[in-house]
């Protein structure tokens, strides 16, 4: 019997603060940049860090640019950005997500961005790698879409991702 050693990543999305042309836009960008991501693997005996680093490396690839000053005044930065795009790649404490939403609105009310994406794991993945904590799982942010939509400024897609 031989054990299956690479699980195959699967991104849901959900859209919070979006009207109609945000909810277009973010369902062009997930056709256009991240539907590729189902289509990656990762070693299933990786740890949560390893995620992290594939989709830094995947944004990279998708011309994102890193650690994005959200205002001038401060040294606080967004994981990334393409136009008017911001990105947060978070996979560890759920603290750090609040922190990430705080970043996000400095960064929207300052006009350096105008909608923002976040990738977050699901409960699942979180569980097949073995991370332990108080992760900001997708699953977990869904379930209270009302109260993190009301701390969000701007339109955002949460994507969700899998080891399947």
């Amino acid at each position: 019997m031989s054990l299956k050693k690479k699980s195959k990543l699967n991104i849901y999305n959900l859209n919070l603060n979006c009207g109609k042309e945000d909810e277009i836009y973010f369902k062009a960008l997930y056709e256009k940049e991240f539907r590729k991501l189902n289509s990656f693997e990762l070693d299933i005996f990786s740890k949560i860090s390893s995620l992290k680093k594939l989709i830094h490396s995947f944004l990279d690839q998708q011309d994102f640019i890193f650690d994005i000053q959200t205002h001038h005044d401060n040294n606080y930065k967004l994981t990334a950005s393409k136009n008017d795009l911001g990105a947060s790649v978070q996979m560890g404490n759920i603290g750090n997500f609040a922190f990430d939403i705080l970043k996000m609105n400095d960064a929207k009310r300052n006009n350096v961005i105008s909608r923002g994406i976040f990738f977050i794991p699901t409960k699942d993945a979180v569980t097949k790698i073995g991370q332990t904590g108080n992760n900001p799982t997708f699953d977990r942010i869904a379930a209270k879409s009302d109260y993190f939509s009301r701390q969000l400024i701007l339109p955002v897609c949460i994507y969700g991702v899998n080891l399947d």
